[in-house]
């Protein structure tokens, strides 16, 4: 979140810097630090502070705001100046955050898979095997593959039928079979995409990943982002996704991992100079160290 801890004084370091021309004021006269609640003030100075019209000297006393603090009794310091320096935030470390990201998408993928075959237990093995196969595929080959399956299943009904009388209990593959899995699979992942992020967002402003290793979500205001903020983030992520499958996948006929990187590439690249993602850009959103 925000700073904890601001110093003030003439030295050039002190997060509110007076004028040289302060003689009164000391190179590093006070600090305003937070303790749970409590806002307090220290005075380090030769000369002190006068809050509120009280000395103040080699002390530490609690301020609220609104309180009038006068340095060495001749220099205001404003709220305007103590808010803007506490509300700065420190971004999250790009390793820290690469490394969240990570575990997110392993706790998705986990998630889909237990939720899939939890679903359709007879038949999500074939189908998730199916489509981890079709991921090096390009769509264009997708109607020889449906033909080369009716082929088998027309083969094999024959088989069967050489014994039994009765019908085979499997569905027949038809035109448009892998296509239809695909479409399926990758837009049921990205509904779970979408549901991970807004639940744990809302939840506790970030995700579970980048909450597990330091992450805050903030808007920028540098405060917790509310429902409207995780949504927003939300639909953009999803808008995104649905777009880049769409184009790459579908229109360029490009294989599923090209998909993958190129997507990653474009929501991730930003993170690498602004420290902050697409998705974080679009959104007026950023994660902090928490």
């Amino acid at each position: 979140m925000g700073k904890r801890e601001l110093s003030i004084g003439r030295s050039k370091s002190c997060d509110i810097c007076l004028s040289q021309s302060c003689d009164y004021a000391s190179n590093y006269h006070s600090t305003i630090y937070c303790e749970g609640n409590r806002l307090l003030y220290k005075d380090t100075s030769t000369n002190g502070t006068f809050i509120n019209n009280k000395f103040v000297h080699k002390m530490t006393v609690q301020i609220e705001r609104g309180d009038y603090i006068l340095i060495a009794g001749k220099y205001h310091v404003s709220w305007s100046q103590i808010d803007s320096c506490l509300n700065q935030s420190e971004a999250m470390p790009l390793f820290r955050r690469f490394v969240g990201s990570m575990i997110d998408k392993v706790f998705i993928l986990v998630a889909f898979v237990l939720i899939f075959i939890a679903i359709d237990p007879y038949g999500s093995a074939g189908k998730l095997g199916t489509y981890r196969g079709m991921m090096n595929a390009s769509p264009v080959n997708y109607e020889y593959i449906d033909r080369a399956a009716m082929n088998r299943y027309d083969t094999y009904k024959n088989s069967i039928r050489q014994y039994h009388q009765d019908e085979v209990p499997i569905d027949r593959p038809h035109i448009g079979s892998m296509l239809e899995l695909d479409l399926s699979i990758t837009f049921s992942f990205n509904f779970l995409n979408l549901l991970y992020y807004i639940l744990f967002e809302a939840i506790i402003s970030a995700s579970l990943g980048k909450r597990m290793l330091g992450g805050l979500l903030l808007d920028s205001s540098n405060a917790q982002i509310g429902l409207g903020k995780v949504l927003l983030r939300a639909l953009c992520g999803g808008a995104l996704m649905s777009i880049i499958v769409f184009l790459f996948r579908f229109v360029m006929l490009l294989n599923c991992y090209i998909v993958i990187v190129v997507f990653f590439l474009i929501l991730d690249i930003p993170v690498l100079f602004l420290n902050r993602s697409l998705i974080d850009i679009v959104t007026g959103t950023n994660y902090a160290k928490r």
